[in-house]
Formats: structure tokens, sequence, C-alpha cells
């Protein structure tokens, strides 16, 4: 005992004088520091000063490209990667809500402000929703789990809204559990008529704003087994994504297309999906279909796996394509027959009411609803240093920490809260229901913002005042609103 106390003791000096010896060589350390390390960076000369050469190179390159530029080099292939944009377009933080209090009075919360929205009303089964945030089209099997999928369309259902396909195809236990189910039809053609006869809405997915319309191509040896029986392939077969639908190069041929579709699904609504680019042509080629919705993708969409020059250089940006998609149904007197929805990097519920305030009807979302699934769930990836997509795509790696039932409750929870707050925010603006909600409850904060939206500039100039002489014409707000039908 005796000994094991003397070398407790002896190892405690030592330590105590190796402290105190550090203590008294650290003023001289740190000298010796500055001479040898920062002395050289601080005053040497620039051309060989190492370290201010890698700094610049850091500041100037964007560290995702250059990781994008080395696996080009490794691989000699087009980079793919997942997610959006990472460029900073002029957004919808551009945009500020004006509030209403006494030169305009606020709307009465004796009730909630109407939420309710419809998706098609001409057509013979209209899609009838109580909030205008819907699921954005996300494939199963090729993008999400199953079961994330599964998740998805429960939460959905629970809050009232409608979730979509995506380009995976069909999968009956994501049409069970979804009250409102959109089948996207994609252009590798394996969506069957059956299919489409169990759907609430029919999306013809011309293009997209990650991909635009480039083609891909499945392999069988890249995806499940289920997936390869979805796709009527091999292990070592494959399946593209074509760059366009062959059946389809006239006006005409689209419209005889809408007009089969019609009849084969009794008449659920059929939208027409397109990356936003050449607006107004890809609108007069498709308003000739008599669609009864169209879905236009700002260049801000997200991906599961799309080409980096596709995501960063391609479309254009939702903010400027929206309001010229509703200009163009306004001159052409189709915008009461036509739902116009908006996706595309709308991240919660003042991006959603801004994107509807600039003409849209509805809103796909589909990143952030992947972000509310796990919302107590990300905790399993961080122990493993994990993406989060781990937890929910088709090849993660930690899909076995994935929980169905927790997932589902909290897309739910997300969707109903963002709609309570747009709700909140409509009555904060004198109005009684969401699609009341126009461009005169906004301001511009830049001139570029404001010429791009047809939204008034926020600061005052001598060219364009504000203030209670500048007449504001506001529409008569009805005590019992019903909802417009687009």
């Amino acid at each position: 005992m005796t000994r094991v106390r003397d070398a407790f003791l002896g190892a405690l000096g030592a330590g105590a004088l190796g402290a105190g010896l550090m203590i008294m060589a650290f003023p001289a350390l740190v000298r010796w520091f500055l001479r040898r390390a920062l002395k050289p960076v601080l005053s040497g000369k620039v051309k060989q000063n190492a370290f201010y050469e890698t700094l610049t190179y850091l500041r100037n390159t964007d560290p995702a490209m250059v990781l994008g530029i080395m696996r080009r080099a490794e691989t000699g292939k087009p980079f793919s990667r997942p997610y959006g944009t990472t460029r900073r377009f002029d957004s919808f933080d551009e945009l500020m809500f004006i509030p209403a209090q006494l030169g305009r009075l606020p709307a009465s919360d004796a009730k909630s402000a109407d939420t309710r929205v419809t998706i098609g009303p001409r057509a013979q089964r209209p899609l009838q929703l109580q909030t205008p945030i819907l699921v954005s089209g996300v494939a199963t099997g090729l993008a999400l789990s199953l079961e994330a999928k599964v998740a998805i369309a429960r939460g959905a259902s629970a809050a009232g809204t409608a979730t979509n396909s995506g380009e995976g195809g069909y999968w009956p236990e994501e049409r069970r559990a979804a009250r409102h189910y959109v089948l996207q039809v994609n252009r590798g053609g394996w969506v069957r008529p059956e299919e489409m006869q169990r759907a609430d809405m029919l999306e013809i997915q011309f293009g997209q704003a990650a991909d635009i319309a480039a083609a891909k191509t499945v392999k069988g040896s890249h995806v499940s087994a289920r997936m390869r029986q979805i796709l009527g392939i091999g292990q070592t077969g494959q399946r593209t994504i074509h760059t366009r639908f062959d059946r389809v190069r006239r006006p005409a041929d689209l419209r005889h297309w809408v007009a089969e579709l019609r009849d084969l699904t009794g008449g659920v609504p059929i939208a027409l999906k397109f990356a936003a680019g050449d607006i107004e042509a890809d609108l007069e080629f498709a308003m000739e279909s008599q669609p009864d919705c169209i879905v236009i993708d700002g260049a801000e969409g997200a991906t599961h796996s799309s080409l980096e020059v596709t995501i960063q250089d391609c479309g254009l940006p939702l903010l400027y394509a929206i309001p010229r998609a509703d200009a163009y149904l306004r001159r052409h007197g189709a915008r009461e027959a036509v739902t116009l929805i908006a996706a595309g990097g709308l991240r919660y519920s003042g991006d959603f009411l801004k994107a509807m305030a600039l003409g849209a009807d509805a809103v796909y979302s589909a990143t952030s609803i992947w972000t509310a699934m796990i919302q107590d769930q990300l905790i399993h990836a961080l122990p493993y240093l994990a993406p989060p997509l781990q937890l929910f795509f088709h090849e993660g790696k930690l899909t076995r920490y994935f929980d169905l039932a927790k997932g589902a409750k909290h897309v739910a929870n997300f969707i109903r809260a963002s709609t309570a707050e747009m709700a909140t925010v409509a009555q904060a603006l004198g109005h009684t229901a969401l699609d009341q909600v126009d461009k005169d409850d906004l301001y511009a904060l830049s001139r570029e913002v404001a010429e791009a939206t047809g939204v008034r500039l926020a600061y005052a100039s001598a060219l364009e005042p504000i203030g209670p002489d500048v007449p504001r014409p506001r529409p008569e707000m009805a005590e019992n609103h019903e909802p417009r039908l687009h």
C-alpha cells in the first residue's frame, strides 16, 4: 500500500513540475512561434508565402466546386450530386409583407383565415385540399426509401393535403397511405394505365429544375429487386428517363394525350410540370392541351442526384418565374381555369405565402418536408458523422433507425404549423383567406426585385413616392368568403 501511495505522490509531483516548467516556458514558446511561423506569413515575400497562397485559393474557390473538379478528374465522367443549388439568387427574402394596422385594418380574428384550395377547378373530379402546401415529387426506390415515402404520405393525409409519387412510379403502399395521391407520369414510361386510374391527379413531367430535361439511366444493379420489378428489368438491365416524350412533338399531340388521360382516369386534374425556362413559349405549347394545372419548378429545386452543371447553371429562379407564368395565364384568359403551382427551394410559411402573393395558387415543398420528417431522428446520424439522407435514402446506411410513425407525425405537424402561420399573416394583412393575398400586400427591398416581380419598391424616392397620398386600391373584403377555384 505504501508503494502505491509513493508512486502516486511521485507521479503527482512530476506532473506538477512539468506543468510549472510549461508555464515558465510558455512565453518563450509563443515568441518562437511568432518568429518561425507568423513573421514569414505577415512580412514574407508574397510569391514565396505558401500560407497566403493557400488562404487566397480557399477564399476564391468554392470547396464544393473543388470536390466536383477532383471527382471529374478521377472518373472522367459527368459529376452528379444531391440537393439543390449553392448559388444565391434574388430570393423571397427580398420581399416583405405590409401589415395592416390603422390605414388598413387587420381582418377579424373571430375565425381563422380560409386555407382551402381547389386544384383543377374545371376538372370533372377536382382535387380539394385543406392547405395549399403539397408534398413535391420524390422518387420511391430511386431517391427515398419506401418507409420514408409512406411516412410522408401519412403525414400529408393527416394534414389534409396531397403527396406526389415522383419519378419512381406507382407503389401500392404509398397509394394506400395517401388520402390525396398525385401520380407523376415520367419520361421513362414505366407508369401503367391501370396505375393512373388509381390517382387523384396526374402530373406529366416534362422537366424539373435540378436536371431540366436531361436524360438519365437507371441501372438494375443500382436499385432493389422491388424497383427492378417496377421498371420491368433484370439486375443487368437498365431503363432510360429520356429527354422528351416521343409522342409529343406538336401541341396537337399533347392535346390528344391529355384528352386520353382524362377519359382514362374519369376526369382527375391533369398537370403539366416543367423547369422554369422559356416560360411563355412553354406555356403557349402547353395551353393548347387545356391542362387543369401548371407546375413551374424554379432553379432552386433540389434533387436526389443530378449533374452539378444542371443544378447550378440552368433554369430561372422561382422569384422571376411565378409572375411571368401568372401574367401569361391572365393575358390569355386562363387564370380562373388553370391552377398554378410553384416549386423549387421554398423553405417555410413565409416563402409559401409570398409565392402565392406573386401569383401561385399552391406550392410544392420537398426538402423542408424531409427535414421535418427526421425532426428528432437526426440524432441517429450524428454519431456516424453521416449526412441526414442516410436515414431515409433508398440506399441509406442508417435506414434501420428510421421511425415511420414519428416521421409521419412530424410531417403533419410541419404542414399544419406552416398553414396556421400563413393564415395568421393573411389576417394581419387584412384578409379572410390565403387566396386574397396578392402583390399589393408586398414591398420589394431592391429595385431589381421590384422590376422582376411587379411589386412596389419599399423605399421612398422622388420618382416613386410612398405614403397616404398615393392611391392604393384594395378589393372589398367579403364577410362570408368562398375560396377561389384556383
